[in-house]
């Protein structure tokens, strides 16, 4: 098992810094990671909820939803709470390939650290969850393809809504009251449609 440690942009063995981690952002959204150096790996975002991993610019794996890697044809999940990670100053999490622990990830005191049997797995790990050496209170990786201001889009809705129920109640537009409740519950309906399919978390 090797450990690699994590900190300020830069992975080291024990004193050793033996790659950088840079990112590429359009806004909240990470579009590009690149570990470079004695290793390197470049991870590019291909659609809402995928990576694609490549080595010497050839697809070698990619990420899916809740940092599930495919990476030459093995499969890797996570094991633990990668919300409570993201938050936390001191958290652990479990590397697993098919029942086998691969790696085990923690982080303290502003640091990230792997120990890990699969040095490229390990790093590819590290790269994704770097943002988050110190806590972060608005997880902002796990909902990362979401805008600020479309947040508000399911509150809009149901305010909508609410308008025409009013409306109704006085006879506008043409609708009664009914019609203006069975347009509230419809907004409602949609209001909870929007934040299942495009606010819920990544994990």
């Amino acid at each position: 098992m090797a450990v690699y440690v994590y900190r300020n942009g830069a992975v080291y063995d024990g004193e050793t810094r033996i790659a950088d981690i840079t990112r590429t952002n359009s806004g909240l959204r990470t579009d590009e990671i690149i570990i470079s150096g004695n290793y390197n790996i470049d991870i590019k975002r291909r659609d809402r909820n995928r990576f694609e991993i490549m080595q010497s610019g050839a697809p070698v794996g990619d990420e899916t939803r809740g940092l599930k890697l495919n990476y030459y044809g093995q499969e890797y999940r996570i094991i633990g709470d990668l919300n409570w990670f993201v938050k936390s100053p001191a958290a652990e999490l479990t590397v697993d390939s098919m029942g086998t622990p691969v790696a085990t990830i923690s982080k303290s005191n502003g640091e990230i650290k792997v120990d890990t049997s699969n040095t490229d797995v390990g790093l590819i790990y590290l790269a994704f969850l770097s943002p988050y050496a110190s806590p972060v209170l608005n997880n902002r990786y796990y909902r990362r393809n979401v805008s600020p201001a479309a947040r508000y889009i399911p509150l809009l809705i149901l305010l909508i809504g609410l308008v025409f129920i009013s409306l109704s109640s006085y006879g506008y537009l043409g609708l009664n009251y009914n019609d203006g409740l069975y347009i509230f519950f419809a907004a409602i309906i949609l209001s909870y449609a929007i934040r299942f399919l495009f606010f819920r978390r990544r994990y």
